[in-house]
């Protein structure tokens, strides 16, 4: 009776490590995406600074250059 008990709880364990295990690897998974919306955001941030920085160096030039 008592290994059958134990048996049973031990089941209960696997099957709440398994869910706990499945929970995680949720988060795992939407914590890698978030981190790459961050960087693909920053990245698209920089991206657009560099290019308005390029284009205002870009006019500038063409300006001082025509006067």
């Amino acid at each position: 009776m008592r290994a059958h008990a134990r048996y049973r709880w031990e089941e209960c364990g696997l099957l709440r490590a398994l869910s706990l295990s499945r929970v995680y690897s949720v988060s795992c998974v939407c914590a890698f995406l978030l981190i790459w919306v961050i960087i693909y955001l920053c990245f698209i941030m920089l991206l657009n600074l560099s290019m308005s920085s390029l284009l205002a160096n870009i006019t500038r030039h063409l300006r001082t250059r025509h006067c």
